[in-house]
């Protein structure tokens, strides 16, 4: 279910059943303040709530009431602070009215009250009221019966009672008094839950008993409750509830929330239904003048779990001041939209009344969003704070010549202010829109200059077709700065300018900067460290030319037979093929588009080296290390790996491995995306972090390998073998794997979600424990002998596969499409196949002890042939839905 929604609206939604029809009930909340009737953000709601309630506690249950309530969390104060021994409080919503007396502690002396004991605050709990041990109503108050204490047996009085039933005698039995909800555990609600017997078991489990009285699900006491619900608009008064306003008044912010559905199943599953919503709920909490209204609707659904809703949308509009269903259309359709909903999301005043949205920002938001932008934004100051003594420092400058600096000089950078969050989407519109303009500006000034200069060549006879070709040629092969060539450049300027007599302070500073210097060592590294994380996104780097190929091969074999490190040097489109590199030390080293072609480079260090684009066909790379080595695009075909390759952090992004072994290899977080996989073996390889993106891995083999905490996102695996293979902490997004091979796999947390193909994968004697393959789409899957205890399966598609003596105790089967499926001898004791499609499924021999057959479908009957039923539950049975 997508949830579309203003940022000041919070939701509950919960399916429920009615006499076996199933409904999902939608509770729209809306805080606001006292005071002001401003509305408040959903996640300051939340944590209000937890705050004053408890964590646990719950604003709603999702099923809409019967009648409309107010309920009230707080305390009583009294007058200014002042101690008193009784203090009324009241409230007042609408034509409803509540008084509860507050008075202090107080105990029996034989039949004669103490007198009570002054106080200042007395919190509203269902402890302070009348109950205690024995009293049915309210087990946790106090007066019904005398309580051991330190100083014996002491039968205390409430502190909380109703007017006109205050307690006269011990024995008195008076209706607690409070403003608070009840628990569903007290007769007051439990008895009109209804009759939950054998025929309900039967027929209406999980749903509600038939003859529930439905005011259950009011929580309030009676005297809180009305028939008619909640206009919205209505007058509040609240006495000695504050502790320093003896009273509150005020409305409802009048206003209404609409709640729009789209069904699945419906006719036209696009088209919005509106739900009857009713105001059913205030909460107030005075002494933080707050209050949170309930609004409720339902709609009947298909699926007993209302998955069958897709989109739930939200909005809230003044009552008398509609919005037409076609705005709601529009605001919909735009957020929907992936161009344009980032312009919109931010929109409330597209789904609330423009005039709330003006006065979003309270004054502690705004607090908070500036100590926000202080604690990220510490550069942004600094920056700022330079500008302003830079700003000064000129002004200065400018008045020092007798010149008016408002004038003639800059003025200074004004503070950050955050935008209004309703402004955001306008500005970036605005601020996308200036940049295409600048884009487009500064491409015709860079046009118009570029046919400047050809018209300027023309003139002098010179064919201008390069210019063109240089400036459309990107970065090819490595970076040429260098710190050292830098500094050589500007010593060279220095002794051509002495050689005239001359000394330039500028060249001199220049030479004397070591910070200068630094600067450059620095840059060179950076732009060194890019080039090797990035080099397979430039245009290749061309082969050597045979001459200089040959020399610089010539070169290479010498250092070698010298025994010197090849280490650092730059090697691009060199051809090394055929060679005997053996134990040889590139590290660090640049061989771009290098030919290895059939070189033995068995323990040969190319750790950070750059060998994009490089040919390695056939090359032997045994041991070899290849830690944060870039081979993106290089062609592996054929290439063998044999013990002790290193490839940790290596991009193979686009390279061809095709019939590439690479055995026993180390793998730990390369990134393999989009590399071309064709019987490529990487079985017995250790992996940790692996991440695929798009790539097809069809004809690869993973077989007996440890795969940790990979990921492949939108993969093709069809047909690759993981057999044997310990998979922790795996997951598969959105792949397509049918017959993939996970034949005796190990596997910790495995994921397959958003309804990957699996069909016909081999499973067969794999462990699966917890596994989470649910809406996977598992058709003539084999899962023989397979451990599944505690996987989920629910609403995978298992028709025709095969669960033969698969042990799978407590696994999760809900709504799983199990049709001709094969569970012959299978352990599924107190599994979840409820909602579950068993046609023709054979589960003979099968141990479902206690497993849940609650709902299950099946057009064909299973074979149940001497399966073990005990404590098995099969009611309520599968109804069509209508």
């Amino acid at each position: 279910m997508k949830v579309i929604k203003p940022f000041r609206l919070s939701v509950v939604t919960r399916a429920y059943e009615v006499r076996r029809q199933p409904y999902v009930g939608v509770s729209t909340f809306l805080f606001f303040d006292l005071r002001t009737g401003e509305l408040l953000p959903e996640v300051a709601m939340w944590q209000f709530a937890a705050e004053q309630l408890g964590k646990d506690a719950g604003l709603d249950a999702g099923v809409p009431k019967r009648n409309a309530e107010v309920i009230v969390h707080g305390s009583v104060f009294t007058p200014e602070g002042e101690p008193q021994t009784t203090c009324p409080a009241t409230v007042k919503l609408g034509a409803l009215e509540k008084t509860i007396y507050a008075i202090g502690d107080r105990h029996w002396r034989d039949d004669e009250q103490s007198a009570p004991q002054p106080f200042t605050v007395m919190p509203i709990t269902w402890e302070r009221a009348f109950g205690g041990e024995g009293f049915a109503p309210n087990v946790s108050g106090k007066g019904h019966a005398p309580v051991e204490t330190e100083h014996g047996p002491i039968q205390f009085l409430p502190n909380l009672e109703l007017p006109g039933r205050m307690i006269e005698r011990p024995s008195d039995t008076p209706e607690p008094a409070c403003f608070g909800p009840l628990d569903l555990t007290r007769p007051q609600r439990l008895d009109k839950a209804g009759t939950y017997d054998e025929e309900w078991l039967k027929e209406l489990f999980p749903g509600c008993a038939a003859d529930i009285d439905w005011t259950f699900w009011n929580v309030a006491p009676e005297d809180q409750q009305q028939p008619e619900p909640w206009r919205g608009d209505e007058p509040f008064e609240l006495r000695h509830l504050h502790p320093t306003e003896a009273k509150i008044v005020g409305r409802l912010p009048g206003l209404r929330a609409r709640t729009f559905v789209t069904l699945r199943d419906a006719e036209d599953p696009d088209a919005l239904l509106e739900l009857e919503n009713r105001l059913t709920t205030v909460w107030f909490f005075p002494h933080a003048e707050k209050a949170i209204l309930v609004y409720q609707g339902a709609t009947r659904v298909r699926e007993d779990d209302a998955t069958d809703v897709t989109l739930l949308f939200l909005a809230a509009e003044r009552l008398g001041a509609p919005r037409q269903m076609s705005h709601y259309q529009q605001v919909l359709a735009q957020r929907l939209d992936k161009d344009e909903a980032i312009f919109h999301v931010l929109r409330d005043d597209e789904l609330l009344p423009p005039d709330l949205i003006e006065s979003f920002s309270t004054p502690d938001e705004v607090d908070k969003m500036k100590a926000l932008v202080t604690r990220d934004d510490v550069m942004q100051q600094r920056l700022t704070e330079r500008m302003r003594r830079e700003v000064e420092a000129t002004r200065e400058l400018i008045r020092s010549h007798g010149l008016d600096p408002d004038e003639h000089g800059p003025s200074q950078p004004e503070a950050f202010e955050p935008p209004p969050i309703a402004e955001v989407p306008r500005l970036m519109a605005k601020l996308e829109q200036d940049a295409r303009d600048q884009l487009a500006a500064k491409e015709l000034e860079i046009e118009e200059k570029i046919r400047e200069g050809e018209a300027l060549m023309e003139s002098h006879g010179v064919d201008p077709s390069f210019l063109r070709a240089e400036l459309d040629d990107p970065q090819v092969g490595p970076p040429t700065f260098s710190a050292e060539a830098e500094l050589e450049r500007i010593r060279g300027l220095d002794a051509q300018a002495r050689a005239s007599g001359l000394v330039l302070d500028e060249i001199q500073e220049w030479l004397a900067d070591a910070e200068l210097h630094a600067r450059w060592k620095t840059a060179e590294t950076a732009i060194r460290d890019a080039y090797v994380q990035s080099a397979h996104f430039q245009r290749e780097a061309p082969r050597m030319d045979p001459e200089t190929a040959a020399r610089t091969r010539d070169a290479v074999l010498a250092a070698l037979h010298r025994g010197e490190p090849m280490a650092h040097r730059d090697l691009t489109g060199a051809d090394l093929s055929g060679l005997d590199l053996r134990g040889a030390d590139f590290a660090k080293g640049w061989l771009e588009s290098v030919d290895l072609r059939g070189s033995n480079l068995e323990g040969a260090d190319f750790s950070e080296c750059v060998l994009a684009r490089a040919d390695l066909t056939g090359a032997y790379l045994a041991g070899v290390k290849l830690r944060g080595a870039n081979l993106g695009g290089a062609k592996l075909v054929g290439a063998r790996g044999g013990p002790g390759l290193d490839l940790t952090e290596a991009i193979l992004m686009k390279a061809d491995l095709t019939d590439a072994d690479f055995a026993g290899a180390v793998l730990d977080r390369a990134n393999l995306s989009n590399a071309v996989f064709a019987r490529t073996s990487f079985g017995g390889v250790s992996a940790i972090g692996l991440f695929f993106y798009q790539t097809d891995l069809r004809g690869a083999s993973f077989a007996g390998s440890r795969l940790g905490q990979g990921t492949f996102v939108e993969c093709n695996l069809g047909g690759v073998d993981f057999s044997g293979t310990a998979l922790d902490r795996v997951t598969f997004l959105q792949c397509e794997a049918p017959g993939i091979r996970l034949a005796a796999a190990r596997t910790e947390k495995l994921v397959v979600c958003l309804a990957g193909s699996f069909e016909g994968a081999d499973f067969r004697g794999a462990q699966l424990l917890a596994a989470n393959l649910r809406e996977t789409r598992l058709r003539g899957a084999d899962f023989s002998e397979a451990l599944l205890d505690g996987a989920d399966l629910s609403e995978a598609d298992l028709r025709e596969a095969k669960l033969y003596r698969a042990v799978a105790k407590g696994a999760r089967f809900a709504k799983a499409n199990l049709e001709d499926a094969d569970l012959t001898s299978a352990n599924l004791m107190e599994a979840d196949l409820s909602r579950s499609d068993l046609s023709g499924a054979s589960l003979k021999g099968a141990n479902l002890y206690g497993a849940n057959f609650a709902k299950v479908r099946t057009r064909v009957e299973a074979d149940l042939t001497d399966a073990l039923q005990r404590k098995a539950t099969i009611y309520p049975l599968w109804r069509a839905p209508t």
